[in-house]
């Protein structure tokens, strides 16, 4: 905002006067002889000081502060003020005078260049009519959704305000030179001079002709192609990129009488600063699109490399829990939320994968009520598998919000299903189907890792391998489904037992533990494993465990001697190697 008016109203005899108040400090008091070209003067009221008080506009506010000569006091808010500032629409007294800033110079928020010149001689001659035309054109700079209707707009204003015109037109000028009457004023169907509309736009100033009689040239000025009859024309141009604008005004006699009638310096200046406004404001408006452009292009450039970034991050892990947790963290970026979860649905119980903004635990059973919190914008999106999208936020979503967040969220669900298949099949590879404990060849694997490990560190081992006796026997009289039974039983133990070593099944009824321990420790560890099996199922086991780092297959083979040797003594004992 660059100028801000001030109305002064007299309480008793309601004169008015139009303060136009700027970005520097301005003088306002009584009209005077001696008054400085820049003073805000106003004449109706005596009892103001030659120097009353200053008004200067800041920002958005118009700030006040009474000088040390004035004889009266400043009154804001029904108490005097030395200092103070009011906002668009706010008032104040002082003397006679009730002062008050009427209107913002564009309630559109984009600042308006005044021309001083032209405003100064508007001034001067009628302030009124001057202001009238401003504040009239602002609804039209507003409001405007074309270039056409805000030229046509503002020849609507004219018409209110230019007192002398016969005719008033609007022109639009293409990037040939062509010339379209886009509105006009009048009836005097004279149509527009194409050489004072071309110097116009040539000079990008407004030109203005005279004459009486005949068209003789006048110094200075563009000399059009005339019609007999008319005593004046107005061109004041509106550059434009592709098409261009001018607003042409003419005057012609009336009635016959030999009186001309011409524009007036007034008239000149309001046309020349309608145009300068309007002007300013498609310019300005030109500039803001293209921002706007660029910062539609900035985001989406910025979407797409948030949406890639994004992919990437769900696609470099085949971590089931990791890729739920990323989505989340990565949705936050593109749809604002405050509460979030990834669930795994099963009829009426969600189970959580993954959450953000509330506290709880993974693999947690919710209510989706828990998750929503009572908050006003919801979003619920189901994928196949049964999982489950849900976010809350404390405003609504909208339409863009919730398009994008279902389509991020079938990403999500085709990543988490990825994941969750590579998971299984890893399983399948490593894991025994039965048990649910490592296989042999992954427990090879991860025993020969172990044991390079102790051996640099030279840490201490031992080996144990666990065989159920009379096994046969005992799926022959019970069945194999009580024999596998036994068998998960078995192992299940096992597993408790040797955490956290390693653990497998080493094939059929025999299992294999690697553990960070040493003699007696171990002894006391299988001996606690025996008398669990032994207590807690139906089954019994023998325990041979070698406790002497070495080679991964002289340390099982050791074991197994020692294992030989706890059946030959009757089966359901620990022997060490």
């Amino acid at each position: 905002m660059e100028f801000a008016w001030v109305e002064a109203r007299h309480l008793k005899t309601n004169e008015k006067t139009f303060l136009i108040v700027g970005q520097r400090e301005q003088i306002v008091g009584r009209a005077t002889p001696e008054d400085a070209a820049d003073k805000l003067a106003v004449g109706f009221d005596a009892s103001l000081s030659r120097k009353h008080f200053q008004l200067q506009l800041v920002g958005d506010r118009l700030r006040v502060r009474r000088c040390e000569e004035a004889r009266r006091p400043l009154f804001f808010e029904g108490r005097a003020e030395e200092n103070f500032e009011i906002g668009c629409g706010e008032g104040f007294s002082s003397g006679q005078t009730l002062f008050r800033w009427i209107r913002e110079a564009n309630p559109s928020g984009s600042p308006i260049v005044l021309d001083p010149t032209l405003l100064s001689v508007a001034h001067e001659q009628d302030a009124s009519r001057g202001l009238r035309a401003l504040l009239a054109l602002q609804p039209v700079l507003r409001d405007f959704e074309s270039t056409e209707s805000l030229i046509r707009g503002t020849l609507s204003v004219l018409g209110e305000v230019i007192s002398h015109a016969a005719d008033l037109i609007a022109i639009q000028v293409d990037s040939q030179g062509q010339l379209k009457v886009l509105a006009s004023q009048g009836n005097s169907n004279i149509p527009p001079s194409r050489t004072l509309v071309r110097q116009a736009l040539d000079t990008g100033k407004p030109l203005c002709y005279l004459w009486q009689n005949s068209p003789e040239p006048v110094g200075g000025v563009a000399t059009p192609t005339v019609v007999e009859g008319i005593s004046w024309a107005v061109a004041a141009p509106i550059p434009g990129q592709e098409e261009s604008y001018v607003l042409y005004a003419i005057g012609a006699e009336s009635d016959g009488e030999a009186r001309q009638l011409t524009p007036g310096e007034l008239d000149r200046a309001v046309l020349a600063l309608v145009a300068e406004v309007v002007s300013s404001a498609l310019e300005k408006s030109r500039r803001l699109r293209l921002e706007r452009d660029i910062a539609a292009e900035r985001e989406r450039r910025d979407l797409a490399e948030q949406l890639a970034n994004l992919q990437q991050a769900l696609t470099s892990t085949l971590n089931p829990e990791e890729v739920a947790r990323r989505f989340l963290v990565g949705l936050e970026n593109l749809v604002l939320y405050d509460r979030a979860a990834l669930l795994q649905s099963d009829q009426n119980e969600h189970k959580l994968l993954a959450h953000r903004g509330f506290l709880a635990t993974s693999g947690q059973t919710v209510s989706l009520e828990e998750v929503r919190a009572g908050l006003a914008g919801w979003l619920q999106e189901s994928g196949s598998s049964g999982m489950l999208l849900a976010i809350a936020h404390r405003q609504p979503f909208n339409e863009p919000q919730v398009m994008l967040a279902r389509a991020l969220a079938s990403q999500a669900f085709i990543a988490l299903q990825n994941a969750r298949l590579h998971t299984r099949i890893q399983q399948l590879a490593t894991l025994d189907g039965l048990t649910g404990v490592f296989n042999r060849r992954h427990f090879l694997e991860e025993a020969e890792k172990a044991l390079e490990t102790c051996r640099s560190q030279a840490s201490q081992v031992s080996l144990f391998l666990i065989d159920i006796d009379h096994f046969k026997q005992f799926n022959d009289q019970h069945g194999h489904q009580a024999g596998d039974q036994a068998i998960r039983q078995v192992a299940l133990i096992l597993q408790e037992v040797f955490r956290p070593g390693l653990f497998g099944r080493y094939g059929g009824e025999e299992f294999v533990a690697l553990c960070p321990v040493q003699a007696p420790a171990a002894q006391q560890l299988a001996e606690n494993a025996r008398q669990r099996i032994q207590t807690q199922t139906p089954v019994t086991v023998s325990i041979g465990f070698n406790s002497k780092l070495g080679a991964f297959e002289q340390m099982v083979s050791q074991a197994d001697r020692a294992l030989y040797s706890a059946k030959e003594q009757g089966r359901n004992c620990v022997v060490s190697a």
